[in-house]
Parts: structure tokens; C-alpha cells; sequence
């Protein structure tokens, strides 16, 4: 097998290893589905008729925009939050004596917070769709 085929292999591994630690601590999944929810709904009909943007603009429009950044952002944080983890606990060093890529360490990390990432979209994207006819119609926020 060449070296890139086994990073491949290696990092899916490692990917997999990772996720499959999600139901011994679900509190990494909440992060991602069940906070950008909350977020949301706060924002919505809590503090969507405080603010008012200038030229007639819907605060509103930009509001699910800003929970994909906000996303983006909570899943670099675990990424980062993760690998230092992994330092911590001796992980890194466990795998410094295998015969493996340093490289799939990372791109393993990678992968699995871009899984968990994709699924706190996906709740974000339904979120959005569900209120969207809430958000646009002006006898809730008059």
C-alpha cells in the first residue's frame, strides 16, 4: 500500500475513534445541534424586536448567516480543545511508538470535528427553513 493510501486509511481510523467516543460524552454533540438551537430561538423571539439595523434592513436576515459563523468558530475551538486533550491524556504519545503518519493524527482529528460540524449544519439549515415564514411575517414584530 503507498504512504498516501495508508494516511488515508490511518486518519479514517482515527476519525472513526474519535466519533465513536460521542456516546460516552454527549455533551460533544450538544455542542453542535442542541446549542445553535437555543441560539437561534433566543435570538428570534427574544431580542428580534430589540434591534433594529438602520435603511429599513431585517435583523433577521443575516441571523442564521450569523449561526453558521458562530458554528464554524465553536468547531475550530473544539478542535483545538481536542487536541490538547489528546496531549493530555497521553494519546499523542501512545501514538508517537506506532508505525503510523504524524499527519493522520491531525487529519483524523480534522475529520471527525468536520462530522460533528456537518451535523450541527444540518440543524442549523432545518432550523432556518422551519422559521423562515416566522421571520418574515410583520404582525409578530410590529
Amino acid at each position: 500500500m503507498s504512504a498516501a493510501l495508508q494516511m488515508v486509511d490511518e486518519s479514517r481510523l482515527l476519525a472513526g475513534r474519535i466519533l465513536r467516543q460521542i456516546p460516552r460524552v454527549p455533551e460533544r454533540l450538544a455542542d453542535n445541534t442542541v446549542m445553535p438551537v437555543i441560539f437561534v430561538l433566543t435570538f428570534v423571539f427574544v431580542f428580534g424586536s430589540a434591534i433594529h439595523l438602520p435603511d429599513g434592513i431585517s435583523y433577521h436576515d443575516y441571523l442564521v448567516s450569523g449561526m453558521f459563523a458562530q458554528g464554524i468558530g465553536a468547531t475550530l475551538v473544539g478542535l483545538a480543545v481536542g487536541v490538547a486533550t489528546d496531549h493530555k491524556t497521553g494519546l499523542i504519545d501512545r501514538l508517537q511508538v506506532l508505525p503510523i503518519s504524524r499527519a493522520s493524527v491531525l487529519v483524523g482529528r480534522n475529520l471527525a470535528q468536520l462530522a460533528e460540524g456537518f451535523v450541527g449544519t444540518l440543524v442549523l439549515v432545518v432550523l432556518g427553513l422551519i422559521l423562515h415564514p416566522l421571520l418574515f411575517v410583520p404582525s409578530i414584530y410590529a
